[in-house]
C-alpha cells in the first residue's frame, strides 16, 4: 500500500513539474507605490511546506521584499521613490514533497507617488465686513499631479482647527454668500491617480461688530483752582470693530463748539493746567465700521486764581555745611505760605512765612506759593540758595604715599594747586600747629613709616571738612636671594631662586659680577635660562634682588655652579616594528640626539631598495610604491656625520610584523 502511495505522489509532481517546465508568460498588475494590493498565488494540485516570492534583478531572482513567505504577496513593500514608473517581474516559489516548484508569475508596473501641487486659494479683494458680509468668489488654482484630473471639496471652519465640508461646494471656486460670523474657508483637491489629496492654504473671512460703548468717566477732582493740572480722563473700552481703535479727543469753552486736541490720540487723556471752565469728549472709529461713535461730555470747572508772594531775597549765598532762614516780603493776613522744593509743588516741606533750611552742601532751589484754603497762586517763587564749596584736602601726587629709607625725608607735591588756597601740614588728623605750609612740602628725617595730614583753606576762611592723610614710608634693605639648579640639559642650565620679601625685581651675572643683565624670565622672574652650551660645560650665576629704591639694594646671592649633561652622540635603529595603524610602533625611524646629516636606506631581502631618508624625522612605514610589504625580515644600512665631525656608519635587520 504504502508504495502504490508513493508512486502515486510522484505521478503527480512529476506532472505538476511538467506544466511549468517554461517559464508562462507573466500576468501584468499595475499598482500605486505602497499600495495594499494582494497577488493571488495560483492554486497548487499539491500542498507546499514552504513558500518564497522572488522578483528578478541583475539577471536574477532574488528575495521579494517585505512578508514574502505567504501563499499570497502584498505589493505594498515594492516602493517607487522616483519620478517615473518601475516594473517588477514576480513569481513564487513553492516547495512540494522537497522539489522546488515556480508559479505566479506578474508583471508588476509600480507607478509613483506624485505629491500634488499648486493647490491655491486667492481670498476676495475684501475680506473685512461689518455684522456681516457677501464675499466675493473665491477663486482656486488648478492642482498638478502628473497626468490626474481632480476633485475637489471645500470646507468652513469657526476656529481655524476644526474643519467640516460644505455640501455642494465640489467646484475649483467657491462663493460663500451671506456670512455673520468670522469664517476660515480651504479647500481640499484629491487626486484620482497615484498622487496625494492636498489641503490649500486658508483664508479668513472677518466679521466685526458694530461699534459700542464709548463712555468716558471725569477725574475724581473735577471743581480745581486755576492753572491747577487736572487729573486723566479716562474712558472705557470699546467693543466693535476689529480691534485696532483709533482715538480722537475734542474739547469746548462753551460746550457747543469742539475742536480737535492735537496729538491727543489716547483711550485716556491728561488735560493740561487750564485757566477757564473746559469740556471734553471722545470720538471712537475702528475698520470696517466706518461710522464714529461719540462719547459723553465730561466737564472740569475753574475757580479764578490767586497772586503769586514776594520774597525777602532771591539769592541767597551761605558757605557748604551752614543753613538760612528763608522770608516772605509783606505777609498778607488770611493768606498761608508753602514751602516746596520742586517747582511742580509735589513735595511739601513747610507752612509758614519763613523757612529754615538746615544745613547744605550743594546748590538748592526753594518754592513757595500763596493759598486761601481752597487755590493757591497759579505759579511759585523762586528762591535760590548758592553753596560755596569747601575746598577739598584729596589734592596730594600719587595718593598721598611716597618711600623713603630709614633716616631721610619725604616730599609731598599738590597737584594742580589753587591760588585761592592755603595749604597747611600738620602730625595730627586733628588740631595742633601745622608743621609748615605751601603746595609742596619735605618732611622731617625719619626712622619708621610716619603719616603727616594736609588742611586745605579757602580765601573765605573755610577749612577742609576733614585732613588728607599722607604717608612716609621706610623701606627695608633686601635679602640676599637663594640660588640653585632647577634643571639642566646637555645644551642649557636654568637656574632658580626664591622670591625676596619686598623685591620688585632681580639682575643676574655670569662674569663674577662685572655686570648685570635681567633675567630670562623677565626682570621680575623667579629664574634664568643659559642657552648654546655644549656638552659638560659649566656656569656660575650670581643673583641680586632690587627694591623701588636704590637705597634698599641688598647683598648679591652666594655663586651658584651648574654644569650641561653629557652628549650622547650614538645611533639606534628598532630591530622591528608593527605597521598595523594603531598609532604605536607603525613608524621605523633612526634615533639619535646628536646626528648632523643621514643616509638611512633599507632593502629587501633580495636587495631591492625600498626606502631611502636624510631627514632623521622620516622614518619607512612598511609600504612601497603604495603597497604594504610582507611580513619578515628587512635590512638596512646608516651612514651618519655627528655634530662633533665624527662618521658613523651602522648596519642591520629590522623585522616587519603586522
Amino acid at each position: 500500500m504504502q508504495k502504490i502511495l508513493l508512486l502515486t505522489t510522484l505521478f503527480n509532481l512529476c506532472l505538476h513539474c511538467s506544466l511549468f517546465a517554461a517559464d508562462p508568460a507573466p500576468r501584468p498588475v499595475t499598482v500605486c507605490s505602497g499600495a495594499n494590493v494582494i497577488i493571488k498565488g495560483d492554486p497548487l494540485a499539491l500542498p507546499s511546506t514552504t513558500f518564497l516570492w522572488e522578483f528578478y534583478l541583475g539577471d536574477t531572482w532574488i528575495d521579494a521584499p517585505g512578508l514574502n513567505t505567504e501563499q499570497n504577496y502584498l505589493v505594498s513593500s515594492l516602493h517607487n521613490p522616483s519620478a517615473v514608473n518601475i516594473a517588477f517581474s514576480l513569481r513564487r516559489k513553492a516547495v512540494i514533497a522537497g522539489v522546488p516548484v515556480y508559479d505566479s508569475h506578474y508583471y508588476v508596473t509600480v507607478q509613483p507617488i506624485i505629491p500634488v501641487t499648486n493647490n491655491l486659494i486667492t481670498p476676495p479683494l475684501i475680506s473685512d465686513f461689518c455684522s456681516y458680509g457677501n464675499p466675493a468668489t473665491l477663486v482656486g488654482t488648478t492642482p498638478d499631479s502628473g497626468s490626474s484630473s481632480f476633485f475637489y471639496q471645500w470646507q468652513r471652519s469657526s476656529d481655524n482647527v476644526t474643519f467640516i465640508n460644505i455640501d455642494g461646494a465640489y467646484s475649483k471656486d467657491y462663493t460663500p454668500g451671506r456670512i455673520t460670523a468670522t469664517t476660515y474657508l480651504r479647500r481640499i483637491a484629491i487626486s484620482d491617480g497615484c498622487g496625494t489629496t492636498s489641503t490649500s492654504n486658508t483664508v479668513k473671512i472677518n466679521i466685526y461688530s458694530a461699534l459700542e460703548n464709548n463712555a468716558i468717566v471725569p477725574p475724581d477732582v473735577a471743581l480745581l483752582c486755576a492753572n491747577v493740572d487736572p487729573a486723566a480722563i479716562t474712558g472705557a473700552g470699546p467693543s466693535g470693530g476689529n480691534g485696532n481703535y483709533i482715538y480722537k479727543w475734542q474739547r469746548s469753552l462753551d460746550n457747543i463748539t469742539f475742536s480737535d486736541i492735537a496729538d491727543a490720540t489716547n483711550p485716556a487723556y491728561d488735560p493740561p493746567a487750564l485757566a477757564a471752565t473746559t469740556y471734553f469728549r471722545r470720538i471712537v472709529s475702528s475698520e470696517p465700521c466706518n461710522t464714529s461713535l461719540i462719547s459723553n461730555v465730561v466737564t472740569i470747572r475753574v475757580l479764578p486764581q490767586l497772586l503769586v508772594p514776594e520774597v525777602e531775597h532771591l539769592t541767597v549765598n551761605v558757605c557748604s555745611g551752614s543753613g538760612t532762614t528763608l522770608m516772605v516780603k509783606n505777609p498778607i493776613a488770611g493768606i498761608t505760605y508753602s514751602w516746596y522744593d520742586d517747582p511742580d509743588r509735589s513735595n511739601l516741606l513747610f507752612v509758614g512765612q519763613s523757612y529754615s533750611t538746615g544745613n547744605l552742601t550743594t546748590n538748592k532751589a526753594y518754592y513757595v506759593a500763596s493759598g486761601n484754603g481752597s487755590c493757591s497762586s497759579a505759579s511759585v517763587t523762586t528762591v535760590q540758595v548758592v553753596v560755596s564749596p569747601l575746598p577739598s584736602a584729596n589734592v596730594v601726587d600719587d595718593n598721598g604715599k611716597t618711600s623713603t629709607c630709614s633716616g631721610s625725608s619725604g616730599s609731598f607735591t599738590v597737584s594742580n594747586p589753587n591760588p585761592d588756597f592755603t595749604y597747611y601740614w600738620y602730625s595730627a588728623a586733628e588740631g595742633g600747629t601745622p608743621l609748615g605750609s605751601g603746595d609742596s612740602w619735605t618732611t622731617p628725617a625719619v626712622s619708621v613709616s610716619t603719616m603727616f595730614y594736609l588742611e586745605v583753606v579757602n580765601k573765605q576762611g573755610c577749612a577742609s571738612a576733614a585732613r588728607q592723610p599722607v604717608e612716609v614710608t621706610v623701606l627695608p634693605v633686601l635679602q640676599s636671594p637663594i640660588v640653585s639648579i632647577d634643571h639642566t640639559t646637555q645644551h642649557s642650565i636654568t637656574f632658580k631662586w626664591s622670591s625676596v620679601a619686598g623685591a620688585t625685581g632681580y639682575k643676574v651675572s655670569i662674569d663674577n659680577g662685572l655686570s648685570y643683565i635681567t633675567p630670562s624670565s623677565g626682570s621680575s622672574g623667579l629664574t634664568h635660562t643659559i642657552d648654546g652650551l655644549r656638552g659638560s660645560e659649566s656656569v656660575t650665576i650670581l643673583v641680586k634682588a632690587t627694591g623701588s629704591l636704590n637705597c634698599q639694594e641688598g647683598e648679591t646671592s652666594g655663586p651658584v655652579t651648574g654644569e650641561t649633561e653629557k652628549e650622547f652622540d650614538d645611533l639606534f635603529v628598532p630591530n622591528a616594528f608593527t605597521p598595523n595603524g594603531d598609532g604605536k610602533n607603525d613608524v621605523v625611524y633612526v634615533r639619535s640626539q646628536t646626528v648632523k646629516t643621514l643616509a638611512f636606506n633599507l632593502y629587501s631581502q633580495w636587495g631591492q631598495q625600498l626606502f631611502y631618508s636624510a631627514n632623521i624625522s622620516n622614518g619607512w612605514d612598511g609600504t612601497f610604491r603604495g603597497n604594504n610589504q610582507p611580513v619578515g625580515v628587512y635590512v638596512y644600512t646608516v651612514k651618519a656625520v655627528m655634530n662633533d665631525g665624527r662618521q658613523l656608519n651602522k648596519k642591520g635587520t629590522i623585522t616587519l610584523i603586522r
